[in-house]
């Protein structure tokens, strides 16, 4: 009887102490769990906090990177309106120079149907001048001397045609443009200009080689030529006549208003001259 009585008292005891273990894990459980809760607590706001920092840096590393683009692109902005201005010059100055271009052509244009067209004409058809000098319409000739000696005969022969002024191809020159041959007159006069630079007749044949260049409706060459007597002897009677035909060279290559100036020029710097009231008549027919 008591044999038996000892295991249950033992089994009774192995339960209680059971239960006392089992109760100490529950109160050590619920005072631990106001402490994790604190950490858990504490825990959270670093979390909220550290996600805002790492938006902010997000934030300000897009902010920085916007800037950055932006400096970019107006870099490059400044780059093209830098580019846009040059090739804005570029095309002014391109646009100046077709303007050149086509005044250049247009006096072409007059040169080649002038050339093409050129033909020898029973007369010469020009615009009003006044009269050549007395020296420049004298067609006598030397008077015919008595038979030379052989010795002095050779000795003329060796002298340029014309004498010490060359008035005999001075006046044969003239004779070509009054029948209308312009290229043969050209080449006499030309003749005549380089072997007789001293004569007083150069003024009147340089007259009437821009006269014709003018016939053959070579404007700009007989504008340079008319030039050439104004500035080399501005008080020969020639230089006025000059005056008139460069003013009606440049009305007839489409310019007016250099024609105006010259044609203006003459009326003030020769009041009196015949070409004068020519110009004075020539302005008027253009308004001005």
């Amino acid at each position: 009887m008591r044999s038996a009585f000892v295991p249950l008292v033992v089994l009774i005891v192995s339960l209680t102490g059971c239960s006392l273990l089992g109760g100490g894990d529950k109160h050590q459980s619920a005072a631990e769990a106001p402490a994790q809760a604190a950490r858990q607590e504490q825990a959270q706001p670093q979390s909220d906090e550290w996600r805002m920092q790492s938006l902010e840096k997000s934030f300000l590393e897009f902010r920085e990177e916007q800037a950055r683009q932006k400096a970019e692109l107006q870099t490059r902005l400044e780059e093209q309106d830098r580019k846009l201005g040059e090739m804005t010059r570029q095309l002014e100055d391109i646009s100046k120079k077709n303007t050149q271009l086509d005044s250049d052509l247009m006096v072409l244009k007059s040169t080649a149907q002038a050339r093409a067209n050129a033909m020898p004409q029973a007369s010469v058809r020009m615009e009003p001048t006044p009269a050549p000098a007395p020296a420049a319409t004298s067609t006598l000739s030397p008077a015919p001397a008595p038979r030379p000696a052989p010795a002095p005969r050779a000795k003329a022969a060796a002298a340029p045609a014309g004498g010490k002024t060359g008035h005999d191809l001075y006046d044969r020159a003239l004779k070509h443009v009054q029948v209308g041959n312009s290229d043969e007159a050209r080449k006499l006069f030309e003749e005549f200009l380089a072997d007789y630079k001293s004569s007083p007749l150069v003024p009147n044949a340089l007259y009437w080689l821009g006269e014709t260049y003018y016939h053959d409706k070579r404007y700009a060459q007989s504008i340079l030529t008319f030039k050439e007597v104004t500035r080399k002897y501005p008080k020969h009677d020639k230089a006025a006549a000059s005056m008139l035909k460069i003013g009606y060279a440049y009305e007839r290559l489409g310019d007016p208003s250099n024609a105006a100036l010259y044609l203006r020029t003459l009326t003030q710097d020769y009041p009196d001259s015949d070409p004068a009231r020519l110009a004075a008549k020539k302005l008027k027919s253009m308004g001005e």
